[in-house]
């Protein structure tokens, strides 16, 4: 395995092996010991000790560790052994840095309404994830791995108590959020150690003792959404990204000793379960709602014989379809989940993930979800899948998939959706808003839906046009289409319509012609 130097990264703690300082590397399970005391077991009493053919070839492998350490680290990167990972490894990590501290906002990571999965099992960690995964296809080595770089932190609120009683589903308004982070998160490369399988970068996901059961409870959501994890694991971490589901996809898990970075939050030694994702590059929408820009007006040679007015108007009118594509992509992925018996239960701005937020790249977008370790999963759909007409019989409120006496399902379905509209009221604020317009946080959002005007959005409409300094952008954008926008947040919010329902019927998502005046 080709080492990386990286100075500002300590070694994950070992028990067996010390590795070279500049190397950062996963250390390896207790077993790899055997490999070495093998070839020496045999030695007769009284005669010449024989060779030691695994001392030897680790001697060999060291010193080769060693003096490839020495090597500067953007040259290993760019070596030909190293050209699967090299496309975005340079430019892609440190974005993913941003984006990690992004995520690492407690309340971007997991908003409220979410709540940790039920009391802890009797069964151990990992015998709960030999029960998901019984043949062990996603099971990876700790010696797989380098770690490349500290990408963030994460934390999540414990909002169980916050949770809302039967027959209000409206979401928490202040969960407290915990001081100490639950997950570390590393880019790293994975090699499988096959012919024609060069370096790979993934993402490393370390649960630290409080938040293993989160790592149980992804694992068996991805299984429901996406089945059983791939043998294929390498294949899996260099697929298209846009070819699969509408969410973050997992490659595996692995168990190894903490790093030093969790034992200075937590000092407990004992092996953590670590996950496995594929690196694609997705950041999270709370970076897009910090860097978004106004919008570019038309630029090339066609854009020379442009008037003004038309130039100003087809750059709102590129703004518009890329906010509307957000919320297409957005619903879908949440009715994909729903289709499936999932409901997210912690939808927030760090756990919707996009490739781009550029006007001139919207054929591109990619909406995936993320952090599915407080979802819950039911027997049954959540919603119809597509084609069934039953929830266009009952109205789109797909009442007949949930039982009679199944309340929580429906509830958390429910605040899944009056989630979305929160996120996607917020995303239409900044992106339609005006140069130097002020916009509501999400807590102001929640504050004003649900406990000033209870989710009335005509009154939220008469609040936006009474600040038009700030909201006038946002308002003429949800007018659109004779207020198309107002439209889909009001359903969002009732929460009684199915996600995919509303793709398929509101007139938000229809096409028509732009309808973009500029005075």
């Amino acid at each position: 395995m080709l080492p990386l130097r990286h100075h500002s990264m300590r070694l994950i703690r070992t028990r067996h092996l010390t590795a070279v300082p500049s190397i950062p590397v996963l250390p390896p399970k207790a077993h790899t010991r055997r490999w070495v005391l093998r070839a020496t077991a045999e030695d007769v009493p009284g005669e010449e000790p024989k060779p030691d053919i695994d001392a030897l070839a680790a001697f060999l492998t060291k010193r080769a560790v060693e003096m490839r350490a020495s090597m500067d680290e953007l040259d290993v990167m760019m070596s030909q052994e190293d050209s699967y990972a090299a496309d975005e490894a340079i430019d892609t990590v440190d974005e993913e840095v941003e984006a990690a501290a992004a995520l690492a906002s407690a309340d971007a990571a997991v908003p409220a309404g979410a709540a940790v999965p039920g009391q802890p099992s009797v069964m151990s960690t990992m015998e709960m994830v030999d029960a998901l995964d019984e043949e062990k296809t996603g099971e990876f080595l700790p010696q797989d791995f380098q770690i490349v770089k500290l990408l963030g932190r994460v934390g999540m609120q414990d909002a169980a108590a916050s949770q809302p009683t039967s027959g209000d589903a409206s979401p928490s308004r202040s969960p407290p959020a915990l001081e100490q982070p639950n997950i570390i998160v590393y880019a790293a490369r994975y090699n499988s150690g096959l012919p024609y399988q060069g370096p790979v970068t993934v993402q490393l996901r370390e649960y630290l003792k409080n938040s293993r059961r989160v790592a149980v409870n992804e694992l068996m959501v991805q299984q429901r959404l996406c089945g059983d994890l791939r043998q294929e694991k390498w294949q899996a971490a260099v697929a298209d990204r846009s070819k699969g589901h509408p969410i973050m996809p997992i490659l595996g898990y692995l168990e190894a000793p903490p790093s030093d970075e969790a034992l200075a939050i937590n000092p407990d030694p004992s092996d953590t379960l670590w996950l496995v994702y594929k690196f694609e590059g997705m950041r999270p929408m709370s970076l897009m709602l910090q860097s978004m820009e106004l919008p570019e007006e038309p630029t090339g040679i066609g854009a020379m014989f442009m008037r003004r007015e038309d130039a100003i108007a087809a750059a709102l009118q590129a703004r518009y379809n890329l906010l509307a594509a957000i919320a297409r992509g957005l619903l879908q992925a949440l009715s994909f989940c729903h289709q499936r018996g999932v409901a997210h239960c912690g939808l927030g701005c760090g756990s919707v993930v996009l490739n781009t937020w550029s006007d001139k790249e919207v054929d591109q977008l990619l909406v995936k979800l993320d952090n599915f370790g407080l979802a819950r999963v039911y027997k049954h759909p959540l919603e119809p899948p597509l084609g069934d007409s039953s929830s266009s019989s009952s109205g789109g409120s797909s009442t007949a998939l949930l039982n009679s006496d199944d309340t929580d399902a429906g509830i958390q379905r429910q605040q899944d959706l009056q989630a979305a509209a929160l996120l996607l009221t917020e995303v239409f604020m900044v992106g339609a808003g005006a140069s130097g317009a002020e916009v509501m946080d999400l807590a102001a959002l929640k504050r004003l839906l649900f406990d000033v005007f209870h989710e009335d959005i005509g009154l939220f409409k008469e609040y936006c046009l009474q600040d038009e300094d700030n909201y006038s952008g946002f308002v003429g954008f949800m007018d659109m289409h004779r207020g198309a926008g107002w439209e889909l947040l009001d359903k969002l919010l009732k929460g009684e319509t199915a996600a995919g329902e509303l793709l398929r019927t509101c007139r938000f998502f229809s096409p028509v012609s732009s309808d973009v005046v500029v005075e």
